[in-house]
């Protein structure tokens, strides 16, 4: 009786090849350096408000930084950076919008962005679709204060009493150059 012949040794799992970016080197370049620079005026607002005390209006550098950062993130494809960007700068400017002041779970938030911000550079070399570690957490903090910060507006436009038309002038005006920015 012939023996039977030993099973062949598996083959080696072939080494992962590293991720060929499809993106332009010197597009990766310009937007690596921009987004330095936007991590650069949310960590310039962190430390105003360490240094100038809270709570704070949400500035204009910030929103600024935000918004440029996410529209750079779209133009040049990098979604691990995108997903993060765009629901963080939609805060900032309602908050801004709607005079909720910065906080300490803000301060926190933004901290966090700019560290993820930090890795998702980083990581670019292997994909600008490689998901951040971190990402969901950050996403669930960010949805649950930005629901927050909407309820407290709500309720003090609630406590207004009829009277306090300087108030609700505030608010009109405030809306209305929302809308004016936006156009």
């Amino acid at each position: 009786e012939p023996e039977p012949e030993p099973e062949p040794e598996p083959e080696p799992e072939p080494e992962p090849e590293p991720v060929e970016s499809s993106m332009d080197p010197v597009l990766l370049e310009i937007f690596q350096n921009e987004t330095r620079h936007h991590i650069d005026q949310i960590n310039a607002y962190l430390q105003e408000c360490a240094l100038q005390g809270l709570p704070r209006s949400v500035s204009d550098a910030l929103q600024r930084a935000l918004h440029t950062l996410k529209g750079s993130a779209h133009m040049a494809g990098i979604q691990s950076i995108a997903v993060l960007a765009t629901p963080l700068e939609k805060l900032a400017k309602e908050f801004k919008a709607n005079l909720i002041p910065t906080d300490q779970a803000l301060v926190n938030l933004l901290q966090d962005a700019v560290l993820l911000f930090e890795t998702g550079l980083a990581q670019l070399g292997n994909g600008p679709d490689q998901n951040i570690p971190g990402t969901d957490a950050f996403l669930q903090r960010l949805q649950q204060l930005h629901q927050q910060g909407l309820a407290a507006r709500e309720a003090s436009r609630a406590d207004l009493d009829d009277g306090d038309s300087v108030g609700l002038m505030s608010i009109f005006l405030t809306e209305g150059i929302d809308q004016l920015l936006d156009a």
